[in-house]
């Protein structure tokens, strides 16, 4: 008997196994399983014997965080020290050619012209007129074609469009304006060698609590007993825990934990919203070149976003969820990134790779982005959803358009519904 189970071995389901432990009063048990082989979830590069999804960048507040998580320990290392570093460089593959930008203070008027011409500053008092739109509490909600006031085929628009899909948004038009103001012009990203940084994260309190890490663990089924204790079903046998913590996508906790069970906010959730599904073609680089990529290329022609970090480029679309369930249309996805990266490596003819993996992710982006979607996602508000015996914790779990906040907001409450809970029956 476990006194805390963690479904899901990501950078959740780390930070709230090192928080918890380091702020329970006494030495509780905690294990995660993880389906696959090593912990990382989508932060996961071409280290490890596991390959990436491209989709192993976080913003400045996540990065503090967990750089605090750290630091608990005092001879943790600091992040930088993992090989973590910031996206500074963006990209617009046109022509033949890749115009560069560095993006160390965001992406303003200046930028956009030198990546896509003149006539891009021009106009940009639209994306302008937008953000500040996208600040206010009344008009944040609505949708950006809602609020756009120029012409949808304006440059500004299709720079608009490139940028959206680089960040989950496969239809910039419905998306609500807060999620491009939170996702699109935020200042730093940060990527690196998260593996590394939550390995070291694991071991420390694997010597100092007793964390137990179980890899290669697909859970199937969960049920509570008449004592109220979770049994808890896996590939690798039958757990048992007093506490049960979802450290994954809803869409894929649907999958074993019964309906009965979920706080209505979140089956909602689940049920009335579609996650973005994300496709990727990665392959590890042997041998780079002088002239390095930039962190991010944006390839409009195609559709395509290529990352360049830790020894790996990553050519990676969006579809909406709905789309990337019809074989037709993933068929023509990944001909769109074999395109991309034919191109790419005529442009790059001297960098060496090695190596390819194919991967669709149906929750790719977890946190639903359509303006039609906040009604739903405003019930996640104010933690209504965490439990006693039953926390959820992940990007998906909350009300914010940046879901690396959901990420912080979730792990602290479902922290504290246990330290709460405590002395309640069934506590630790």
């Amino acid at each position: 008997m476990r006194d805390v189970m963690v479904i899901g071995g990501g950078i959740s389901g780390v930070l709230l196994a090192s928080r918890y432990l380091t702020s329970a009063t006494h030495k509780p048990s905690l294990t995660i399983l993880e389906k696959e082989s090593t912990i990382g979830g989508r932060l996961s590069h071409i280290q490890g014997g596991r390959w990436g999804y491209g989709l192993g960048h976080i913003s400045h507040d996540l990065f503090q965080y967990l750089d605090q998580t750290l630091k608990f320990h005092p001879e943790a290392k600091d992040l930088p020290e993992f090989g973590i570093h910031c996206r500074s460089s963006l990209g617009l593959f046109s022509a033949n050619q890749i115009k560069q930008v560095s993006t160390n203070h965001g992406l303003d008027r200046q930028n956009a012209a030198h990546l896509a011409g003149a006539s891009v500053a021009r106009d940009w008092e639209c994306i302008e007129e937008l953000m500040v739109n996208a600040s206010d509490t009344a008009k944040n909600k609505q949708s950006v074609a809602q609020l756009w006031s120029g012409d949808r085929r304006s440059p500004s628009a299709t720079v608009l469009e490139s940028l959206a899909l680089s960040a989950g948004i496969p239809d910039v038009w419905s998306a609500r304006a807060s999620v491009i103001h939170q996702r699109l012009f935020s200042p730093s990203r940060f990527s690196g060698g998260w593996l590394t940084a939550l390995t070291e994260l694991i071991q420390r309190y694997q010597s100092s609590h007793g964390l137990e890490v179980v890899p290669n663990c697909q859970v199937v089924g969960a049920q509570k007993t008449s004592d109220q204790y979770w049994n808890i079903k896996t590939t690798r046998g039958v757990y048992h825990a007093k506490r049960l913590v979802a450290a994954q996508p809803p869409w894929d906790t649907l999958n074993w934990l019964p309906k009965e069970y979920w706080p209505k906010p979140i089956l909602d959730l689940v049920l009335k919203t579609k996650p973005v599904s994300v496709i990727s073609l990665c392959e590890q680089v042997i041998e780079a070149q002088t002239d390095m990529p930039p962190d991010l290329t944006l390839m409009p022609a195609e559709k395509v976003q290529i990352s360049f970090d830790e020894g790996e480029i990553c050519y990676q679309g969006t579809l909406p969820y709905e789309v990337s369930l019809q074989d037709p249309n993933v068929v023509k996805a990944v001909r769109r990134l074999k395109r991309a990266r034919r191109k790419f490596h005529q442009f790059y003819s001297k960098m060496k790779v090695e190596g390819e993996y194919l991967a669709l992710l149906p929750s790719g982006w977890a946190q639903a982005y359509e303006a039609a979607n906040a009604k739903w996602l405003g019930k996640l508000e104010n933690d209504r959803f965490q439990q006693p015996t039953l926390t959820f914790c992940g990007d998906a779990y909350g009300h914010e358009a940046n879901c690396d906040l959901n990420i912080i907001h979730s792990v602290n409450s479902a922290c504290q519904q246990f330290l709460d809970s405590q002395d309640l029956p069934g506590g630790t």
